[in-house]
């Protein structure tokens, strides 16, 4: 029996040192920071949200063509909100990280949830899977990557889509 303990406890220990570590570098601060972010979003307070938006702020997706600077961000929103009634944002997860070297060097916040738009016009409301990565720089969100399924949105309020024809693609 003796045997199998020692190489039992050595295997055990093995697994062990392999098993996935938690995130060691995680940003408490930038994570409380995006999820007062967010708060401002759903209210909405427009001064709250340009506070937390760095003068060089670039946003980008759902679409690979998509980008807006700070101003134009700031002013989709606004119009964006003239056709809500509530946003609602169930958050799954909040993970903060830190990328030391590449492209996309720095401090990183990721979120992921569910979110929900109704609307004050009598449009359906949609609701879509959501996630966001925002880097943080010097206390303000400088960058933020948004993707969610735009179809999908458009989808639940009654568009279709057609392919185009054939020749058309030639």
């Amino acid at each position: 029996m003796r045997p199998i303990i020692v190489p039992a406890i050595v295997l055990l220990l093995g697994l062990v040192g392999c098993a996935p570590v938690q995130n060691q570098d995680r940003n408490p601060a930038n994570e409380a920071m995006v999820m007062k972010y967010s708060e401002a979003e759903l209210k909405p307070d427009f001064d709250a949200l340009e506070d937390f938006l760095s003068e060089d702020y670039k946003e980008f997706g759902p679409a690979v063509k998509d980008s807006v600077d700070r101003v134009t961000s700031l002013a989709n929103r606004r119009k964006s909100w003239e056709d809500f009634s509530e946003v609602t944002y169930d958050r799954y997860g909040i993970l903060s990280t830190t990328v030391e070297k590449g492209r996309v060097a720095g401090d990183w916040v990721l979120d992921w949830g569910k979110l929900t738009i109704q609307y004050k016009n009598g449009r359906p409301s949609v609701t879509i899977w959501y996630h966001a990565a925002l880097k943080i720089r010097n206390g303000k969100i400088c960058r933020q990557r948004k993707f969610y399924d735009a179809a999908d949105m458009m989808s639940q309020q009654g568009y279709s889509f057609v392919p185009a024809e054939e020749k058309a693609l030639h």
